[in-house]
Parts: structure tokens; sequence; C-alpha cells
């Protein structure tokens, strides 16, 4: 759309406004509303009328209404039923859809390590409410807002010093078998490494003994090769400040920071650490064990981790040493769109998004939609006339 900005050396310009395919409906409404806008504002500057912006702005709400009326043309309706469609048919040919996206993925040339992470992240689920004995009130709720527990993985590739280089995200609603997801990520991994079998191979998760479990079990060494099972680093460290913090109160920063330097440089860094820890774990008056507290919190986890927690070891390796791209994953596929004001979910329908939104996380919509709608045409044979 032409427009003519006034002034001295006065030059004819364009107002480029994008508009996507599906939105054609628009481009009228868009054209009138900027056309308005350029004529009233062209009109005033070159004195020609006063502005009088009483007016202007009842024009102007007027053009905005009519481009949003036709924003609106899709109903409501058509929105929420279309995604989970799309998603129920995705689901038919997930496996060998993601299948195809990965073994035609390029491997960054720079890329030394895979990371394996894997988190819990709470959704609202819908339940029925169970019919009370007798007759139930009159308009009483029948289904109610409850939290359950999904899971969120991500299969990372890093570079020689630990840097995340491209990320694959996964989730999974809850009352689904955890082992899904990981038996997707397992291969992923599986085929990533028959590309490039030198790339070696990290586990990475919180202290939760089921988090370990699933990973464990989903990525033997009798299939992957040697792994490396890592702790986050940040966990460790919160629970450390918040022992020191019982031990030294005001001075516990520098006993953290001395702390985390062992962690980072020496492999016997835990030990260290709980001899520093054990004398303060018994109560001075009669000399027992305090099972409870945060300098026991911090003595069970190094004790039960300490396998698993050899940062010196990883960063001369350079692994990563911190699950922060799966935290992140968690707000991002679960906390952004599942846990808005009021929302509340089925397992079926909250699979659907949780599966095409980790798509779209992790760039391959594209890629994925292309082989999808490939698997919907259906051949069209002319009939004789």
């Amino acid at each position: 759309m032409q427009t003519k900005r006034p002034g001295r050396g006065a030059v004819e310009d364009l107002i480029v406004v994008a508009v996507p395919a599906a939105c054609k409906s628009m481009v009228g409404s868009i054209e009138a509303l900027c056309a308005a806008v350029a004529s009233r504002a062209a009109s005033g500057a070159a004195g020609r009328e006063a502005i009088d912006y009483a007016v202007s702005e009842v024009m102007v709400a007027e053009l905005t209404g009519a481009v949003e009326r036709d924003a609106h043309a899709v109903s409501r309706a058509s929105f929420e039923r279309v995604p989970h469609e799309l998603g129920a048919l995705y689901l038919r040919h997930q496996v060998n859809i993601e299948d195809a996206i990965v073994s035609s993925l390029e491997i960054p040339a720079e890329a030394r390590a895979i990371s394996v992470s894997l988190d819990p992240a709470s959704v609202p689920m819908e339940e029925p409410i169970p019919r009370p004995p007798g007759r139930p009130r009159r308009n009483a709720p029948k289904i109610t807002r409850v939290f359950h527990m999904a899971y969120c993985g991500t299969v990372t590739l890093h570079d020689g010093n630990g840097r995340a280089l491209y990320s694959m995200r996964f989730g999974q609603m809850p009352g689904i078998d955890p082992l899904d997801v990981c038996n997707a990520m397992a291969n992923v991994v599986y085929r990533l490494r028959e590309k490039q079998p030198e790339l070696r191979l990290q586990l990475l998760a919180d202290g939760a003994h089921e988090m370990w479990n699933l990973l464990e079990s989903s990525f033997p060494e009798s299939l992957l090769g040697p792994r490396h099972l890592m702790v986050d680093f940040w966990h460790v460290l919160e629970k450390l400040s918040a022992a020191a913090e019982a031990i030294q109160g005001a001075e516990s920063r520098a006993v953290v920071a001395g702390w985390r330097r062992l962690l980072e440089r020496r492999k016997d860094a835990v030990t260290q650490i709980l001899a520093d820890l054990e004398p303060h774990w018994c109560d001075p008056v009669d000399g027992s064990v305090v099972k409870h507290g945060p300098i026991h919190e911090a003595i069970t986890y190094l004790t039960n981790h300490a396998h698993r927690m050899n940062y010196a070891g990883a960063r001369a390796k350079g692994l990563p040493i911190g699950s922060g791209t799966v935290e992140a994953t968690c707000k991002s596929l679960i906390g952004v769109r599942m846990k808005r004001a009021g929302s509340r979910w089925k397992q079926d329908t909250g699979d659907h998004v949780i599966k095409l939104r980790a798509l779209a996380l992790s760039h391959q919509w594209d890629a994925a939609m292309s082989r999808f709608f490939a698997t919907q045409r259906t051949a069209v044979r002319a009939l004789a006339a």
C-alpha cells in the first residue's frame, strides 16, 4: 500500500504488513486501517486540516474492531478441536516420523557428547468428584482440579566445553508409563551414536531415586556403551548451602565457596566435605545423631549419590554438570502452556498438546508436519467419462 511522506524532498513509501496465509481474510481490513491512519497523519502534517483527535480515535477504534472481527472469523471451538484432532492423528505415526527426523539430523561438527535428562513437572488434571451418599445438593460441582506428575526429558548435544548445541525435548502426561518417554529418548541416543559412535553419553538428573531408576534401566551399557552418571551440580550446592548456614550462620557463604571449589577441582571432594559435616551431625548435648535438619539432609544426599558427583572428572572431559536444560523444558513445555489460570486437562487431550508443543520447542515442527501430511495423502484415480 503506497503512502506519501510530506515535507521537503517528499517521497512515496510502502507500508508492508506481513499477514499469514491462513489469515488472508484480514488483508482488506488491515489495508483500510493503515490507509486511514496514513491519510489523517499526512493531511495534518501538510497543514491542510487540523486533526480532530476525538474523531480520529473513533475512526481508528472502528477500523481496529474490523481487524479483530476478521481475526476471529474462525470459531473458538475450531481452535480447540483442530489441535486435538491433529495430535490424535500424529500420535499414530509418531514413532516412524520421529525416527526419520533423527536419522536425517545433521550432527554439528563440534559435538562431543550427548546428555540425557529427566525431571517431573506437575500438571492440573480434571477428575470427577465421587457422588456423595444421598441426594446431592443443587448445583454441586461434578469435577475437581488435581495436580499430578508429568515427565519432561531432553537429549542435548554438547561441544567439547560442555556447552549445549542442540536439544530435543520430550513430554509425557500423568498416568502414562514414564518408560515410554525414556524409550523415545533412548532411541534418539542410539540413532545419534550410530552416526557418531565417539559421542560420550551422560545421564543427568537431580537426586530423586525414581528418575535414576528410570534412566539407568532405559540406557543400559550393554546396548549404548559406557555412560557417565551425574547429579545436577546446583542441587548439590543447594543442599550444602543450607547445611553451611546451619553450621556457620552469617559466614556460610565463604564455606560454600570453598566446597564448590573442591567439587569442581578434586575427585575426592565428597569425602572431604563429608569429613567437614560429620562433626556437626551429632547433638551437642547428648552426642546422639540428629536424623533431621539441613545437615542430616546434606550428609544423606552426598552419601547416596557420591558415585554420581565426579564433577572434576566431568569438567576435564568437557561434559556438562548441570541439568538446567530439562528444568527449563519443564517450564516452557509444561508450565507456560499447561498451568494457565484455571486450566485443567484430560490425559489424552493433554498428551496431544504436549507432543505437538515438544516438536515446536525442538525446532522439528516443519520436518514432522511434512512427513505427517505425506501419510494423509490419498491417491485419486480419474474415472473414464
